[in-house]
This record gives structure tokens, sequence and C-alpha cells, in this order.
């Protein structure tokens, strides 16, 4: 279950504690024409198996928790610290395009089609941030913005 298919970037291996991957639409379980690794809840898909896809992507990550962001190709980020930690899971989208956090153990999901999906890594305040950058959000400016966060926020 927990084996789908998915890739690496190798620079980023090398930074202790930092898990990620990006995953295709393989190893999942919805029918078409979701094939079939679909984990959006408002696609039409079946609930059950969006929710099985979600799960699968958190075991093969190995994480504790998931935080999936309801994108709407803003520039509005949200930011977790540990005190955070319960808003981080499965169910719960909070409506945003990028994630600042320094809680360990949680997944923070990007979903992307034609958008850029970039992940940030500061490896000695342990502080990662995933964002969805769309046009929109390219001309806010939301992966400087996150950057900025990074800094003020977790030094």
């Amino acid at each position: 279950m927990d084996d789908i298919p998915g890739h690496e970037f190798s620079h980023m291996g090398q930074a202790p504690g930092l898990v990620h991957r990006v995953f295709t639409r393989q190893g999942g379980v919805s029918l078409a024409p979701f094939d079939c690794l679909n984990t959006g809840k408002r696609t039409g898909d079946d609930s059950q198996a969006v929710m099985e896809n979600r799960r699968r992507i958190l075991g093969a990550l190995g994480a504790e928790k998931a935080l999936y962001l309801n994108q709407v190709h803003g520039a509005d980020i949200l930011v977790l610290s540990r005190k955070d930690r319960e808003k981080a899971d499965l169910e719960t989208a909070h409506t945003a395009d990028g994630v600042v956090t320094n809680i360990p153990g949680v997944a923070l999901v990007i979903q992307v089609a034609d958008c850029q999906a970039v992940m940030l890594h500061d490896p000695a305040k342990r502080v990662i941030a995933n964002v969805h950058s769309g046009w929109r959000g390219s001309i806010k400016n939301i992966i400087g913005q996150c950057v900025n966060i990074m800094v003020q926020d977790f030094g």
C-alpha cells in the first residue's frame, strides 16, 4: 500500500530529517476519469477513494500528519508553529497557497496541474515551506513572501 511511485530530488535528500516526494497519478484507488492517485476533494471523485489516496501518500512519506491546502491561486500563506500541531490533518483544508512550518512529522502537500510547486527548506532552523505558485501567486511574489516569513517568524 505504501509503495506508490514518487520522485525525489537528490540534493534535498542530503538534509537530515527532510522527507519529500513528488507523486504522479499512479498508485491510488480512484477510478476513471480520476485515475488513480487523486487527492482533490472538490473534483467529483468518490470521497472514500480520495481519503484512501491521501492515507497512501501519508504512509509513503512515513509522516504522522498531512496538511492539504484549499488552493485558490492567490498569495495567502498559512503559518503553523509547533503550538498549531492539531491544525494539521487529512480532513481539514486551510485556504491558502503556501504553508510554512517548523512542526516535525507533518507532510505539507501541494497539488498542481499546470502551476509550479516550490519547496523551501532551512536545515539549520528546521523550517520548511511548500508553495503553490500559479501566475497570480507569482505576480504577488508568494515565494518571496514565504522566504520572508521563514526569516521573520522562524529566524
